[in-house]
């Protein structure tokens, strides 16, 4: 995991927001084709977890912060991170953000403290902090 230095908001997601839109109908067309290429440009076209290469076409919007958790959170900036697509495990398609699911995590890759602390175990992919708060 890599410090990701978010930007401001792309207008289209403050217009579409502010218009009472809502994720699960958040299209390209709408707005979300500007969220994803400004994603990519703040990463440096990688995954905010992995830090695999991604791409328009092989990556996804994440909520860090869970939408189930806190839906007025599905269309906050702030919140949002490029994935990768994942892998294959066992006959399933994983994406990065698949095995945290609706999971609250502590560790943010858009706060350098959590980001200095970070260490991965290379077995199992997990990641833990050095830090024992996180």
């Amino acid at each position: 995991m890599r410090h990701i230095k978010k930007q401001s908001e792309p207008r289209e997601l403050t217009e579409y927001r502010n218009s009472g839109g809502k994720w699960d109908d958040f299209s390209l067309e709408k707005g979300k084709k500007a969220v994803k290429n400004q994603l990519l440009a703040e990463q440096n076209c990688l995954c905010a977890y992995c830090t695999g290469a991604i791409n328009f076409d092989n990556m996804k919007v994440e909520h860090w912060y869970p939408q189930a958790e806190d839906e007025k959170k599905e269309l906050e900036y702030n919140n949002l991170l490029a994935v990768c697509f994942g892998c294959y495990n066992q006959g399933e398609f994983f994406h990065c953000d698949t095995s945290k699911a609706d999971t609250i995590i502590q560790l943010s890759p858009t706060n350098t403290l959590h980001i200095d602390t970070t260490d991965y175990e290379k077995a199992s992919g997990g990641i833990k902090s050095s830090n024992p708060i996180f």
